[in-house]
């Protein structure tokens, strides 16, 4: 993954507001591309250096969640995408339930974890002052009744979304409103506003949706307290209005609004705060109409307002501004509802930073930024960012009232505040936090804040780890609140981010954890302490979240992913890296996996690519090539029983999720199926599985083997939230799936192979009684694993099926259409065969014979229901009871609701006269209080009327309660605290129901349990039989009496059958023969006796027996060779299961063949039938076992090679064992040829076949290098063979060496070489090129001594300066003259003139002097030669206007005329040429009417 690291020191400085500005907006807009957003990031913190409390953590956070999610793209998807995932799993987990079962292990030990988790917003009921809400950024919505003292939530069937903002309609505080996405940070999804009428029970979507091409999130809303139907909203792109409940919603003011607030007693007015430019805006209206305030307020340098009202005077609102640094810009209070502002605190001290007295600059406004004013009084305000600051004087100033880790003598509250709130008329308040709720219950004074997280299981996990040392550990590590270590309890063992983590599988007491970018350490003693010795060089420049990994093989080697993959064999003691450069260039790991079976196998996801090492990470090989997404590698998964066998999953919003290869990489098939449109994010196999795959998505868990065609959820009882990192836990007493979750904590569940296997047949009857015929009833399939055919029987045959259903629903739905007793039968198969479930009178219709004993048990909701007007406190079931585990329960303790009625209402029932009700009751006042009422009221006519039976309340005497008041909730604890009441029926007969009435006077608990009805006589009985109708020879049929009565006996009676007779209520009985068998019962009472008689009511038919034969397609086969096996069956039925095994290990899917190509000799095939023909016995059956007879491939070699550059010789290519044939580039006749491809790595392959007719091959790289880019500029020029020994120099890359003449040298020495031509080459060698740069020097001998002749007085010549010799012409002191070194030598002026000839560097002779005497120069300032000395070719330059010659003539010394011609009129410039004349002096006449000119001309060899 693309990675930036800045220094992380505490120093700060901020150079550029507008650069600040935009990184934030950019990331706050979900219309920005991701990547520019980062681009921005990066270019504003470069070359700073880094301080808390300035959003650095908040963005990096952000850019781990969303770079993979849009890699490589960078757009960024709505929230819809997850919606549609939801309602996908919705829909498949209602076709197949029970897949799974999930429970949290935790933490929601929030409180003594000093930090749970993000809370975005907190909102309190509006008739219950101990019930309040919190909303997660990624955990869903959270209720407490108890003021926090513990919490619970049911939004875990929503799908993975933020929560920023709530109401409750104040007059049906049933109904709710959330506003969707992370406000403040932007980590999960927004999908609009959702509404709930049922207390949150469900959620359904308003009108104010978005869709996949929106990019919203809101932020705010308020809802009126008279008209509830009217609601405003804020968005990031606008205000919005709805006047009905939210069916239909109007865009009223455009704008980024980042808060909404309204005035408690002044509804109408409503406040709005921008974050561009951060503007104020007010309406009196209820939002119909905006006016953005001015008057006071900045204009410009500002970030992000947020503002507060007061009910303790409706005029006063106040104003937090941060500032273009996200450090404070200052604190504003009106007085005149927001018309103008004045300002009461400005920047400094900044109060926005980390530090306990506001010093610094900067902070992270755009983060965490509130406000809040007390109701009680309107000077008292606190604000909070990283802290909690709270000023008496209205924002004058400010005094330190929570701090991040308590400093500065203040209350410790987790950092990062999101939301205060005070509750209404009181000076409790409420801050929410990156670590949850915490409460001030005197308007945050200091030390007086306390967390309010117990119950809330809200943590955002990056990486979880497990040990199959103990299985009760789990180290993870979170975002905001460090990392978390399970050990029976949860405790906090590392602060920061937690990040990727580890324990060692022989040693559970060793731990590794890290932070952002792969900082690790390590602990020897369970978590106690990190410090022991840990040396990992790149510590701290990896991934935001670095990936490491534990082996499973050996638990001292480690792993950690940089650029290189770093590898310790010693538990940390030190590291060395695999390669010598990054796996990939400077992009960074994101994933590893280790081979369980094979330590040498390796592979690391590197954004989009997956690459593999079989020699332990030395070499890697890219084997993704073929994979067409490029979205990012999450995760990666190894077979444990095959190193070649890989799982990968991609992260994204694109259609393909999984891949799968069986041959390291060189195939993939893409195995996404069916699987949401949404990101996967890690991978796992089940060890000893058929291939068993988990994938952990965006909105949970789904599993898939190899004999399966698709994937299902795994998600019974998980919440639908993001599931992080999958851990596979397998002892001898453990199998265990344990997941770490993006919001939702830990969860863990039994392994699916456990849910593999025949069903469990199981249902359940809603509801299990109807007052009168004419209702609807619901079947509810409850079977576990995962049944795929239903057959249904209910008896008596007097109902109709409705909906569409039928007897081979799932889920059917019966009218039943007679008054009676229903008994039903389930039987629910799937492959691997069925299972019956019979209830008998699972369903009454006119109400439920007696005598009845209700004891509570599943009471709820199937039988009894409840009525709870308010949605607040009511009955429920308790988990204890009289002399039992459950009873009924009206919690009336601290229920704030007082004179509140709520009725337990039980099912109807069939009674007669003189009935006699019982039950048992427990009951305590609590101290202080008056006493709860119980109601006890009967209905004859289904719930029209009622009319009262009794009425308890305890007058202070003890008349009603069981125990003694008390100031502590009610929990009966022994039998002494119950009593047995009894209530006499008297005339109430017929179809009756009871309504047990609880009226809240703010008491203690009632407790119900144990409730009988009795009849006044005992009725006599009425015989039923309730069987199955067909049954195979030789099995089991169980009969059920259905008989009505009290106290009966039976008499059954089967001709045929074994045993022939029972006394039995539900006997067993089989039969030998095949035929028609009839059954009879007598049951028999005190009152009487009744029978019947069913004849040929039983078909029993003769069982046939399966047969099952493999046969090879072909054997021996060569190893690798695919091998296919069919089964060749006899009464195998019309859909038979076959289940192939390999050495007892289940492979493949169902099918009657089979193929392999992993199998090895002696390997034993057998498939398992489970035969569907009716009457097969036995229905499963295993086949003989094929032994495999496997060919060994040859050992084949390729050879060994050197590396060569380019444009060398052609190697010959050898191969073990002879006579097999290369290939590859640049492969011919078993020759490789550089010389036909550039630089790289050339795989050449051998290939072979033995006399087995098996093919092996062997590929070996061959390195073709670059030839370095070498210079040389030598320093040796002509020698002469005196001269001295010479260094060598000007060969570049230093580093090589010098040869004269082949022989390697360090001086050249002239002394040692002949007179001639030498070679002086420089020679250079990288690790895989030489190159020879040549250059050549000539030896000479010493030079004649030379003479001079002299030319018409003053023009001297040397004959013996020849080439090589250096001519120097010397002065009459014998100084060299400068520039004279040619042959001829024009002397300037009369003296004595010496020539000197030089060759090397101290070899050269010297003429005698001659001398030179004045003469007068022939022609001066009219013409003149050049060049003079020349090799022939001159020109002469006429001075115009001086002198003009009309002919010319070249004549010798001696006068002899050689040359002649005419010059032209007006002629400058004569060319002439004399190149065939011998060298010497002539002598150029020109030749004009008044006068003739000479020019001297020397030519000189060319």
């Amino acid at each position: 993954m693309k990675q930036f690291l800045p220094a992380i020191i505490l120093l700060f400085f901020v150079s550029s507001q507008a650069q600040a500005q935009q990184w934030v907006e950019s990331m706050q807009d979900e219309s920005v591309n991701v990547f520019q957003a980062i681009d921005e990031f990066e270019k504003f913190w470069e070359g700073k250096v880094v301080e808390k409390g300035h959003g650095w953590k908040q963005f990096r956070r952000w850019e781990q969640f969303w770079e993979p999610r849009v890699y490589p793209h960078g757009n960024r998807p709505n929230g819809s995408a997850v919606f549609q995932a939801n309602s996908q799993i919705q829909a498949s987990t209602a076709a197949n339930p029970g897949l799974g079962n999930w429970s949290l292990v935790g933490p929601s030990n929030g409180n003594a974890l000093q930090g749970i988790g993000r809370v975005n917003c907190i909102t309190f009921h509006p008739n219950n002052s101990q019930t309040i809400y919190a909303g997660a950024p990624a955990g869903g919505l959270w209720k407490s009744t108890n003021d926090g003292g513990s919490w619970t939530t049911n939004t875990d069937k929503l799908p993975n979304i933020g929560i920023s903002t709530m109401v409750i309609d104040p007059l049906h505080p049933d109904t709710m409103y959330v506003g969707t996405g992370d406000r403040d940070a932007g980590d999960t999804y927004s999908t609009g506003v959702l509404k709930s009428v049922d207390a949150g029970a469900t959620w359904q979507a308003t009108g104010l949706t978005f869709g996949i091409s929106q990019f919203k999130r809101i932020t705010g809303m308020v809802i009126h307290p008279d008209s509830t139907n009217w609601l405003v909203v804020s968005t990031r792109t606008g205000m919005y209005r709805t006047t009905d409940g939210g069916d239909n919603w109007t865009l009223i003011q455009g704008g980024t609004f980042q808060s909404l607030t309204t005035v408690v007693g002044a509804e109408h007015l409503l406040y709005a705060g921008t974050r561009t430019n951060a503007k104020i805006w007010y309406s009196r209206d209820f939002g119909i109409s905006w006016t953005m305030a001015s008057t006071g307020l900045p204009v410009s340098g500002t970030s992000r307002v947020e503002l507060a009202t007061t009910a303790a005077d409706t005029n006063y609102v106040y104003a937090i501004y941060g500032a273009s640094n996200n450090g404070l810009y200052g604190v504003y209070r009106s007085t005149n509802k927001g018309v103008s502002w004045t300002q009461m605190h400005g920047s400094t001290p900044n109060l926005l930073g980390w530090s306990t007295t506001g010093a610094g600059t900067g902070g992270q406004a755009w983060y965490d930024l509130t406000i809040a004013a007390s109701p009680l009084n309107k000077d008292v305000v606190l604000i909070g960012g990283v802290n909690i600051w709270r000023s008496n004087n209205g924002g004058s100033s400010f005094g330190l009232s929570g701090h991040w880790y308590g400093g500065g003598g203040a209350s410790f509250v987790h950092a990062d505040h999101h939301w205060l709130t005070f509750r209404p008329n009181s000076n409790k308040v409420y801050a929410g936090t990156d670590g949850g709720v915490y409460r001030s219950t005197n308007s945050g004074l200091n030390n007086s804040w306390v967390a309010r997280n117990d119950g809330m299981a809200i943590t955002m996990y990056y990486k979880i780890s497990t040990s199959a040392a103990n299985s009760n550990l789990t180290l993870a590590g979170a975002q905001d609140n460090g990392t978390h270590l399970k050990n029976n309890t949860w405790s906090r063992v590392g602060g920061g981010d937690g990040m990727d983590n580890g324990i060692a599988g022989s040693d559970a007491m060793v731990m590794y954890r890290s932070i952002y970018y792969g900082d690790f350490d390590k602990s020897v003693n369970g978590g106690a302490s990190f410090n022991a010795p840990f040396n990992l060089p790149p510590s701290g420049n990896g991934n935001w979240v670095t990936p490491f990994v534990v082996s499973v093989i050996n638990a001292n080697t480690l792993y950690a992913g940089f650029e290189k993959l770093w590898k310790s064999s010693n538990a940390g003691s030190s590291f060395s890296a695999t390669t010598t450069t990054g796996i990939w260039g400077s992009n960074k790991i994101d994933v590893i996996a280790e081979a369980p079976s094979n330590a040498s196998v390796l592979y690391v996801g590197i954004n989009q690519r997956v690459y593999r090492s079989v020699n332990g990470g030395g070499i890697w090989t890219h084997i993704t090539n073929n994979v067409s997404n490029q979205n990012t590698v999450t995760g990666i998964a190894v077979d444990p029983a095959n190193a070649d066998h890989i799982a990968i999953t991609k992260s994204g919003y694109s259609v393909d999720k999984v891949y799968e290869s069986y041959d390291g990489g060189s195939s993939w098939y893409n195995r996404t199926g069916s699987l949401p449109n949404i990101p996967a994010n890690c991978v796992a196999f089940e060890p000893g599985s058929n291939g068993l795959l988990y994938v952990g998505t965006d909105v949970g868990v789904y599993f898939r083997d190899a004999s399966m065609s698709d994937w299902l959820p795994f998600m019974e009882g998980l919440p639908n939230t993001i599931i992080n990192d999958i851990e596979i836990l397998q002892t001898a007493s453990v199998n265990l799936i344990r997941v770490g979750t993006y919001g939702r904590g830990v969860w863990e569940s039994p392994l699916a192979s456990t849910f593999l296997d025949i069903p469990v047949a199981a249902f359940d009857v809603a509801p299990e009684a109807l007052c009168a015929i004419g209702d609807s009833i619901q079947l509810h399939d409850q079977s576990l694993n995962m049944p795929g055919n239903w057959a249904w029987t209910i008896h008596p045959q007097t109902f109709s099926y409705a909906s569409g259903s039928s007897s081979s629903s799932q889920n059917p739905i019966i009218i039943p259409t007679a008054t009676g007793n229903y008994s039903i039968q389930l039987i629910a198969g799937n492959s691997y065969g069925s299972d019956t479930s019979v209830a008998i009178h699972a369903l009454a219709v006119g109400g439920i014979l007696t005598p009845v004993n209700e004891e509570f048990k599943g009471a709820l909701p199937n039988r009894w229901t409840i009525e709870n007007p308010d949605n607040d406190r009511g009955w429920s079931m308790a988990s204890l009871g009289h002399l039992d585990s459950v009873s009924a329960v009206m919690r009336f303790f601290n229920y704030s609701n007082i004179g509140q009625v709520d009725a337990l209402i039980s099912p109807p029932y069939a009674i007669d006269s003189n009935s006699t009700l019982i039950y048992d009751l427990a009951y305590q006042m609590k101290t202080g209080n008056a006493s709860d009422t119980l109601r006890i009221m009967a209905s004859t006519d289904c719930g029209a009327t009622w009319q009262l039976l009794f009425t308890g309340s305890d007058d202070g005497t003890g008349n009603f309660a069981t125990a003694a008041s008390s100031i502590n909730a009610f929990v009966p604890t022994t039998s002494a605290q119950w009593r047995t009441d009894t209530l006499a029926l008297g005339n109430l007969s017929g179809t009756v129901t009871f309504k047990f009435e609880g009226v809240n006077a703010g008491g203690n608990h009632l407790y119900l349990d144990h409730l009988r009805l009795l009849p006044a006589s005992l009725a006599t009985p009425v015989a039923a039989i309730f069987s199955t109708t067909a049954a195979c020879q030789g099995s089991s049929v169980t009969y059920h009496s259905a008989s009505t009565g009290q106290s009966l006996s039976h008499a059954w009676s089967f001709p045929g059958g074994s045993p022939s007779s029972s006394v039995a209520v539900n006997p067993v009985v089989t039969y030998a023969n095949s035929g028609s068998f009839s059954v009879s019962l007598t049951v028999s009472n005190t009152a009487g006796s009744d029978a019947i008689t069913m004849s040929n009511h039983l078909s029993v038919t003769t069982a046939v027996s399966p047969s099952i034969a493999l046969t090879a397609s072909s054997m021996p086969a060569c190893q690798g060779d695919t091998v296919t096996f069919v089964a060749s069956t006899i009464n195998s039925g019309s859909n038979p299961v076959y289940q192939w095994m390999i050495n007892g290990q289940i492979s493949g899917s169902s099918s009657s063949t089979f193929s392999s190509f992993t199998l090895n000799t002696g390997d034993s095939v057998t498939c398992l039938l489970r035969s569907d023909a009716y009457c097969a016995s036995p229905s499963e059956l295993l086949s003989a076992p094929s032994v495999v007879s496997i060919y060994s491939l040859p050992t084949v070699s390729a050879g060994s090679y050197p590396s060569v550059c380019t444009g060398g010789s052609d190697i010959p290519l050898t191969g073990t064992p002879a006579g097999g044939t290369f290939t590859g580039i640049a492969v011919s006749n078993n020759q490789f040829s550089p010389s036909q491809v550039g630089p790289g790595a050339y795989t050449v392959t051998y290939s072979y076949t033995d006399n087995n007719g098996c093919s092996n091959s062997a590929s070996v790289d061959i390195i073709v290098g670059s030839p370095p880019n070498v210079f040389f500029n030598s320093n040796i020029g002509d020698l002469c063979g005196a001269d001295p020994a010479i260094t060598p120099t000007g060969g570049y890359p230093f580093g090589g060496y010098y040869q004269v003449d082949g022989v390697q040298v360090t001086q050249v020495t002239p002394s040692t070489l002949t007179v001639g031509m030498h070679y002086l080459d420089y020679v250079y060698s990288n690790s895989l090129c030489t190159v020879v740069k040549l250059d050549s020097f000539y030896v000479y001998a010493s030079p004649p001594v030379p003479s001079i002749q002299v030319f018409d007085g003053d023009s001297l010549f040397c004959p013996q300066a020849t080439a090589p010799y250096i001519v120097v012409w010397l002065d009459g002191n014998m100084n060299a003259i400068a520039g004279a070194s040619n042959p001829w030598y024009h002397a300037p002026s009369p003296d004595n003139y010496s020539v000197r000839l030089k060759i090397g560097s101290s070899c050269w002779e010297t003429s005698g002097p001659t001398a030179v005497t004045a003469l007068p120069e022939l022609l001066q300032g009219v013409a003149h030669v050049k060049p003079n000395p020349s090799s022939g070719e001159f020109t002469v330059v006429l001075q115009s206007g001086i002198f003009m010659p009309t002919q010319w003539r070249l004549i010798t010394v001696q006068g002899e005329e050689l040359l002649a011609g005419d010059v032209l009129a007006g002629q400058k410039d004569m060319n002439m040429d004399i190149r065939h004349l011998a060298n010497g002096l002539y002598i150029l006449e020109l030749i004009a009417p008044e006068a003739t000119h000479a020019l001297r001309v020397v030519k000189v060899a060319n």
